[in-house]
């Protein structure tokens, strides 16, 4: 099993949608939490791996 943020990560075009909603799920808490400085640094690292995985995410579909 690969992790989200890694290079061996192939993902499913069927994944594009979560992925989406999580990306805008964190910017919303970015937005909405007070958070320390170690914690949006985390925060906005998942942002910048969850663009990385959705632009992997083939346009066209595919046989999942």
């Amino acid at each position: 099993m690969v992790c989200i943020g890694c290079d061996f990560s192939l993902p499913k075009t069927s994944a594009k949608a979560m992925a989406l909603e999580s990306r805008a799920s964190i910017r919303r808490y970015l937005e909405e939490v007070p958070l320390t400085p170690d914690e949006q640094a985390i925060a906005t690292g998942d942002i910048e791996k969850l663009d990385v995985f959705i632009c992997k995410i083939p346009d066209k579909p595919t046989t999942d």
